[in-house]
């Protein structure tokens, strides 16, 4: 739906990437978490669970600097290196078991087994996502409207909220907690996704406000 309400916006393309990287993350956690044949469960993981895992870190970037034209075009380099770095490390994982080495057999299934590479990749995610959290706060600091500042206190509030996701990193190290990183991130999507639209919402209301201040002052 916020894609067809501005397909054209590059803020909504990267709110489309952003949500099906985390569906797919979610979606291969719960496969993965369900399956019994073990062979099939870790080659679900490494070629579809993170695939959403890795691709999401240069996604949320990607979305969090596109509120800003001119940001986004100083950060383009960035971008690309980021979904470059994204790329490497997924066929690292794909090819190696240098990511995920194996599976651990959880109560329900089974949980990835972290590999050598797992912490530099933990490592750039983390990163990554500190500059999507600057990228968001300096988004709210900047906002130069009342309305537009809400909407950006609301984006920064869905991404503290994503951030609690990263929990489901302990598994893969032996620590048992439940799988949760479902719950902030449908939180992190569907707000997000509200407020894309909003501000969509809000750019028509300030043409609608400025035609007919136009045709008022025409007409006087």
């Amino acid at each position: 739906f916020v894609y067809f309400a501005g397909k054209k916006a590059v803020t909504h393309i990267a709110y489309v990437i952003t949500t099906v990287t985390a569906g797919v993350w979610l979606t291969g956690v719960g496969i993965v978490c369900s399956m019994s044949n073990e062979e099939v469960a870790l080659a679900v993981s490494r070629w579809y669970t993170w695939f959403g895992i890795i691709f999401i870190t240069p996604a949320v970037y990607f979305f969090s600097v596109t509120w800003d034209p001119e940001k986004l075009k100083r950060r383009k380099r960035l971008i690309i290196f980021n979904y470059l770095c994204a790329a490497g490390f997924y066929l690292i994982c794909v090819a190696t078991p240098w990511i995920v080495d194996g599976l651990y057999p959880y109560p329900t299934g089974f949980f990835p087994r972290a590999g050598i590479l797992e912490p530099v990749f933990i490592l750039w995610f983390y990163a990554v996502m500190t500059l999507s959290f600057r990228s968001f706060f300096r988004n709210y600091r900047d906002a130069k409207t009342p309305a537009v500042r809400k909407n950006m206190r609301l984006m920064f509030l869905s991404f503290v909220i994503a951030f609690f996701g990263s929990v489901e990193y302990f598994p893969n190290y032996g620590i048992r907690i439940f799988p949760v990183a479902f719950l902030p991130m449908f939180l992190f999507t569907t707000m997000i996704g509200y407020c894309v639209v909003r501000y969509r919402l809000m750019d028509i209301q300030t043409v609608i406000h400025q035609t007919l201040m136009w045709l008022i002052s025409s007409a006087i």
